[in-house]
C-alpha cells in the first residue's frame, strides 16, 4: 500500500527527498565553510603567538645581555673603590704617622672663614694640636670619600643604563 502510494506520487516524494537532501547538503556546506573559516583564524592566531614569543625572546635575551654588562661595569668599578679606598687608608695612615691632618679654617679663637680679610696668624706653632683633627676623624673621612665614591659610581651605571634602554 505504501509502495502503491509512493509509486502514484513518484514526482511528490522524489521532490521531497531532494529538498531533505538539499536542505542537509546546504548544511554540511555551512558547516564547512564555517570549519574552514576557523581553521584559518586559528593559523592566525598561531602565526601572531610565534610571532609574540620571538619578540618577547628577544626583548628578554637583551635585558639579560644588559644586565651581565651593567653588573660586570658594576663589579669592575667596585674594585676601583676598593683600591682608591686602600689608598686613602695608606695615605691617611702616612699623614697620621707624619702627623695629624689639618682643619682648615681653625685656629685657637674658634671657628673662623677659610677666606676672609687678612688677619695676622693667631695660630701659634706649639699648639698645633689645636687645630688637627683627630685619627678617628681623619679614618672616618676617608671611609666618608669611599661611601661618596661607591653612591658616584653607583648613579653613573645608573646612567648608563637608562642610556642603554634608548638605544
Amino acid at each position: 500500500m505504501i509502495l502503491a502510494l509512493i509509486l502514484a506520487n513518484w514526482r511528490a516524494v522524489v521532490g521531497a527527498v531532494a529538498v531533505a537532501a538539499a536542505f542537509f547538503f546546504g548544511m554540511h556546506i555551512d558547516s564547512l565553510s564555517w570549519q574552514a573559516a576557523i581553521a584559518r583564524q586559528k593559523a592566525e592566531a598561531a602565526h601572531q603567538l610565534a610571532e609574540a614569543q620571538a619578540n618577547v625572546a628577544a626583548a628578554e635575551a637583551k635585558a639579560r645581555d644588559l644586565n651581565d654588562r651593567l653588573e660586570l661595569d658594576h663589579a669592575a668599578h667596585a674594585e676601583t673603590i676598593a683600591h682608591a679606598f686602600e689608598e686613602n687608608r695608606a695615605l691617611a695612615a702616612r699623614l697620621a704617622a707624619a702627623g695629624r691632618v689639618r682643619q682648615p679654617g681653625r685656629g685657637n679663637g674658634g671657628d673662623r672663614p677659610v677666606s676672609g680679610p687678612a688677619q695676622a696668624p693667631t695660630v701659634d706653632p706649639g699648639a698645633a694640636a689645636g687645630i688637627e683633627l683627630s685619627g678617628q676623624a681623619a679614618v672616618d673621612l676617608v671611609v666618608l670619600a669611599r661611601d661618596a665614591d661607591a653612591v658616584a659610581e653607583y648613579a653613573r651605571t645608573c646612567h648608563a643604563w637608562a642610556v642603554s634602554l634608548g638605544d
